[in-house]
């Protein structure tokens, strides 16, 4: 038989064989929590520091490029973000640190005292570093304060991690300063404009020419200004990077000069001549001896047929702007306009001696003259003409500009639906003509029409997005969580001094302080067990000293207790190990697998390939199907193995052992296929369920057996319900054609979850299986 459960072993320990006498607890013990308390401390206190220095490091600097910590290179603000929070993580980690490991050795403090603690206040103290209810002990509040004291402190410590993101922001920052730029201007005596502005054509053999119309360029841009009610702006001469750009500059253009509104009737103005229906708008431009004119009259209302006149001079006049420039907006904004002198646009303004008119030979003077007229002939062109509406009488109702594109621009509104021409009420026609003209010579600057650009100086300004630090937004929180971790840091060293112990919270640490006969004592009973008191300390039972007096432990409050200082450390030094007898030396340790069974036939281990497989070969082929060390598991495995088992056969018996022995313990639960599924696979099942049953819990190596929740196919629902660790299935049945489809479908799923313990086939059986428990792929 197979001896598979872990064996305890009997060892005692005798009182010593040396005389001589107890030695002062050795302190080595201590430096390990020791170094733990204050190296926390210390590296927190760091790492503040740090996070200090890197902030104060960033503070006023650009975030898109910044050299911070020994060359490392911050360009962008979330970079800069995550070094933060690493910074504020790892201070409250460490300063946590210190004060769990001080609030431990203070714990155990706690539990030597005379008085002892409850083992509800013991539950409340294991668990107050992580559930906030255990503050609510009454215990604690009574006995052990000092514990709540660190426990509070361990809660509020992180919230430092909360504070310090805010130590470091981003504002803008405004730099402004002067450099030499090169601006857009207007020159219409230049070449530029000679050639761009304008038409011409040569007056006789003498080689003259005169303008005779605006250039195609001239006209896109005025009709352009007409039309959008503004003029086209300049781009900015300062380079991508600057946030403003400003300067000022001055050009000579043509200008307006309009007198105010005069009522007229609208009988006797030749504008207004009657032409079959209704003029609402008329501009005329003209010239004469005093130079070039344009008359605007506007229709008021159609009852009394009242007009309003308005006569405007053109000019030539001098702009003095200011032009300033935003990452979105470019603005020119006229200071002043002087005016220079009239504009004549007859025939001999018009001429000049040398054609073409960007001949050298010609003046500068004359090319100005020149280009004016075609300026203001292009402006003729868009303003002159009327707005009339169609006789009443007519058969087709309309309202039509003739020639003009006022009707299309910002001076009013065509009201074709009423046949009507309402002017814009927010400015008066001196004002749009003046506004109109303007955005033009704007315009024409912004163009450059120039030989060469203007150098100039422009007031350049940058917005720069730079680091923020506000060094009391960190740097007291951090102050306060050093002080507070420095104060527990205090009371954990005083506890490691005064324990003369080393103790943690482990596993092993539990085991070795419960090991008291006398805690056997305490109610099982949850409530009444929680208000028995123990006290931690050396338990001395009577004069033998025995394995439980050679450590400290937990104890009832009434056992008499020896302090820690007769011991140097819980090593067994100076005292004999004795085993007992049937006993295995080495303590709690797994027995080497023994298998107790009658030897097998020599005909039958030739006969059968599996009889001669030993414990050893049966874990190393479960290994091999697994891919892992099955000697290893030390705990027991529940494997699991179906069939019909019709009989117990040779090859079932076989198979059962070759389980129970894949590993060191083994829990072996086999499954009955009931008799109506014993039917679905057409298969005999000789006897029922129940003699099948009971004939197979006969079997030495059954541990279990499940006879009425047998499924098939194996799902893994069914496989969780048991807690089963493998599913046993026999090589090569994937590929038998004995094998139900539906139960190979299970077999597979099982294989993908990766529990399938694969045993050897038993070859050499005379009887034919009535079914087969278990498959793998390996064939």
């Amino acid at each position: 038989m197979v001896d598979l459960a872990p064996q305890r072993s009997d060892r005692r320990l005798t009182k010593p064989v040396s005389t001589t006498p107890w030695r002062p607890p050795s302190r080595k013990a201590l430096i390990a929590p020791a170094l733990t308390i204050g190296g926390c401390f210390v590296v927190g206190c760091l790492l503040a520091v740090g996070h200090h220095v890197y902030n104060a490091s960033l503070d006023g600097k650009d975030v898109s490029s910044t050299t911070a910590l020994a060359g490392l290179k911050v360009y962008d603000q979330t970079w800069a973000n995550h070094v933060g929070t690493a910074f504020a993580y790892l201070v409250k980690f460490f300063f946590t640190m210190a004060i769990g490991a001080a609030y431990l050795e203070t714990l155990w403090q706690a539990a030597r005292q005379r008085s002892g603690i409850s083992i509800s206040g013991l539950d409340a103290s294991f668990t107050l570093l992580n559930n906030p209810l255990s503050f609510l002990s009454m215990d604690l509040i009574l006995s052990a304060r000092v514990l709540l004291v660190l426990g509070a402190l361990s809660w509020l410590v992180p919230f430092v991690s909360v504070f310090s993101p805010g130590a470091l922001t981003v504002t803008n920052h405004f730099l402004s300063g002067n450099e030499p730029c090169s601006i857009p201007t207007l020159e219409l005596g230049s070449v530029f404009a000679a050639n761009n502005l304008g038409s011409y054509s040569q007056v006789d053999h003498t080689g003259a020419g005169d303008i005779t119309g605006p250039s195609q360029t001239l006209q896109r841009l005025i009709t352009t200004t007409l039309l959008g009610g503004t003029y086209q702006a300049p781009l900015s001469p300062c380079d991508e990077g600057a946030s403003q750009c400003a300067y000022s500059t001055s050009f000579s253009a043509p200008y307006f000069e309009c007198s105010d509104p005069v009522q007229g009737n609208y009988t006797g103005d030749l504008n207004f001549k009657q032409t079959g229906g209704t003029t609402w708008f008329n501009t005329t431009y003209y010239s004469d001896a005093a130079g070039d004119h344009m008359t605007v009259a506007w229709l008021l209302q159609t009852g009394d047929f009242i007009v309003n006149v308005v006569q405007c001079s053109t000019m030539n006049a001098t702009y003095n702007v200011n032009v300033a420039h935003t990452a979105s907006t470019h603005t020119v904004d006229v200071t002043s306009v002087v005016v220079n002198g009239v504009i004549a646009s007859d025939d001999v303004t018009n001429e000049f001696p040398f054609s073409p008119l960007s001949d050298p030979q010609n003046s500068n003077a004359t090319r100005s003259t020149v280009m004016s007229s075609a300026v203001m002939l292009a402006i003729s062109d868009v303003l002159s003409g009327s707005i009339v509406a169609s006789d009443s009488s007519s058969p087709e109702l309309t309202i039509t500009a003739n020639n003009t594109m006022v009707g299309m621009s910002n001076f009013g509104t065509l009201d074709e639906s009423e046949r009507e021409f309402i002017v814009n009420p927010n400015y008066t026609i001196p004002e749009l003509v003046v506004s109109f003209i303007t955005n033009v010579s704007i315009g024409l600057m912004a163009a450059n029409i120039s030989d060469k650009a203007l150098e100039t100086t422009c007031m350049r300004s940058t917005t720069e997005i730079v680091y923020l630090y506000t060094p009391r937004t960190l740097v007291g929180p951090y102050i306060a969580a050093a002080v507070a971790s420095l104060l527990a840091c205090i009371v954990g060293l005083n506890a490691i001094w005064r324990n003369q112990e080393a103790r943690n919270t482990s596993f092993t640490t539990m085991i070795h302080v419960t090991r008291n006969p006398a805690l056997d004592a305490v109610p099982e009973n949850a409530d009444e067990a929680g208000k028995v008191r123990l006290r931690y300390g050396l338990r001395i039972s009577d004069l033998h000293v025995t394995l439980w007096d050679l450590r400290s432990a937990h104890g009832l409050e009434a056992d008499s207790v020896m302090d820690a200082s007769v011991l140097s450390d819980d090593s067994t030094d100076g005292f004999d190990i004795v085993s007992l007898p049937g006993s295995v030396a080495g303590g709690f340790t797994s027995p080497p697998l023994t298998i107790v069974e009658p030897p097998p036939l020599a005909a039958a281990q030739d006969a059968f390939n599996t009889v001669q497989l030993s414990a050893q070969d049966c874990m190393i082929l479960s290994s091999q199907a697994l891919g892992i060390d099955t000697t290893k598991k030390t705990q027991t495995q529940r494997v699991y193995v179906d069939g019909v088992f019709a009989g117990l056969t040779v090859r079932d018996a076989l198979q059962l052992r070759q389980i129970k022995l894949s590993f060191p313990a083994v829990h072996l639960v086999a499954g009955v296929f009931s008799d109506a599924m014993c039917g679905l696979f057409g298969v005999s099942a000789i006897a029922p369920q129940l003699e099948r049953a009971e004939a197979l819990r006969h079997c030495r190596w059954i541990d279990e057996i499940l006879a009425e929740d047998a499924p098939c196919p194996l799902d893994a629902a069914f496989v969780a319900k048991h807690r089963f660790d493998y599913v046993a299935v026999e090589e090569g049945a994937t590929v038998d054609p004995t094998y139900h489809k539906l139960r190979l479908q299970g077999y597979d799923e099982m294989k993908r979850s990766g529990i399938v313990l694969s045993t050897r086939r038993t070859t050499g059986v005379s009887v034919p299986p009535a079914e087969c428990p278990a498959h793998s792929d390996v064939e």
